[in-house]
């Protein structure tokens, strides 16, 4: 009874080996048939012991094979750390000058007017002068050749509204080149004089009233580079 289960027992593991065919049979030790010398083993592939099992009843194949130690190679990975970047400083930057805008100023040459009274100069609607104003015009001639500054000189007739506007117009512009006349005769350099005719166009003063006609009747006698203390 005991051989028979043993016999299922064996045909139903899967795996098995021959001890025979390495000249070790089958003892008592391992739970077999020692008459066909095949060995139970269990899924695992060791042979299944029995208790009277030791040591030195092993049998050889007997247990799953181990698996043979695979080499493991490990290669080494040297990092080499790249070298830090090289930094280059900006260069300095340029020294701003600063731009200084100096505004052009023209200067202004002094200017010295001298008003002649046309009463006091000249006869009514006449452009020569009274004798009386010699010494007057005689004093402006020797300024203008005193002073070495004077640029140009500018003679400006002007009258009252007395009379038609042409009328006027050229008695202005003849009182202006009687006074350059005299002015040139007393040595004052004739290429620095011009003359203006203004007519009754530039009023001074209310020409409805006899005082306001006789300032508005004047010649003016405009210095270029002469101050007025000169």
């Amino acid at each position: 009874m005991k051989k028979l289960s043993l016999s299922v027992v064996a045909s139903s593991l899967a795996f098995s080996f021959s001890a025979a065919a390495q000249n070790q049979l089958p003892t008592e030790a391992f739970l077999g048939a020692p008459s066909d010398g095949r060995v139970v083993m269990d899924t695992y592939g060791n042979c299944v012991r029995t208790t009277q099992w030791s040591p030195d009843k092993a049998i050889v194949g007997c247990g799953k094979a181990q698996p043979a130690p695979v080499a493991v190679v490990v290669e080494e990975v040297i990092l080499i750390a790249a070298p830090p970047p090289v930094v280059v400083a900006a260069p300095p930057p340029a020294a701003v000058v600063p731009i200084v805008v100096v505004p052009v100023v023209a200067k202004t040459k002094p200017m010295r007017t001298v008003t002649l009274e046309s009463d006091a100069f000249f006869d009514i609607n006449k452009s020569n002068f009274k004798s009386s104003a010699a010494p007057e015009l005689e004093k402006a001639a020797e300024r203008v050749r005193r002073v070495t500054s004077v640029e140009a000189v500018q003679i400006v007739g002007h009258t009252d509204s007395t009379g038609s506007p042409d009328y006027n117009q050229k008695l202005s512009e003849q009182r202006a080149a009687s006074v350059k006349d005299f002015l040139v005769k007393n040595g004052v350099d004739p290429s620095k004089i011009t003359i203006v005719g203004m007519g009754e166009r530039n009023p001074i003063a209310d020409n409805a009233t006899k005082e306001g006609r006789a300032k508005n009747r004047r010649v003016d006698v405009m210095i270029k580079g002469m101050e007025q203390a000169q």
